[in-house]
């Protein structure tokens, strides 16, 4: 029985000593934790003004993104409508100056070849040609 003693006592010593460790870190494990702890709470009240400021410079930005996008559209508009009125332009005036044109050189080279024959000393034939 006196083995069996011994092996109970150093046991026990071994458990309290375990024991005693787990104290000591348990200890350390909340010192940490209240530093860590400590630590947020002085992030959290550094950085809300912070995510404040951010919040208000977005809203500014999505004011001034709002604007832009509404000038893009009346720009893009703006341009659609230009486009439209020059291709009606072209499609009015393009037909007509082109016949107006074909008339006035049509015109000119007959009245070159009336006046060309009609002219005092010059002869032609009835081929029309000179």
């Amino acid at each position: 029985m006196n083995v069996l003693v011994w092996l109970l006592l150093g046991l026990a010593v071994v458990l309290a000593m375990v024991l005693g460790v787990t104290l000591v870190l348990l200890r350390r494990l909340a010192r940490d934790l209240s530093s860590v702890a400590a630590g947020l709470a002085d992030l959290s009240r550094k950085t809300l003004p912070l995510l404040a400021d951010t919040r208000s410079a977005l809203r500014k930005a999505d004011g001034a993104n709002r604007k832009t996008d509404a000038l893009l559209d009346v720009a893009t508009s703006l341009t659609s409508t230009a486009d439209s009125a020059s291709r009606l332009a072209y499609k009015v005036v393009s037909n007509p100056l082109v016949k107006v044109l074909a008339f006035f050189t049509g015109t000119r080279r007959a009245a070159k070849r009336l006046a060309d024959a009609t002219a005092p000393g010059r002869r032609r034939d009835r081929s029309g040609s000179r």
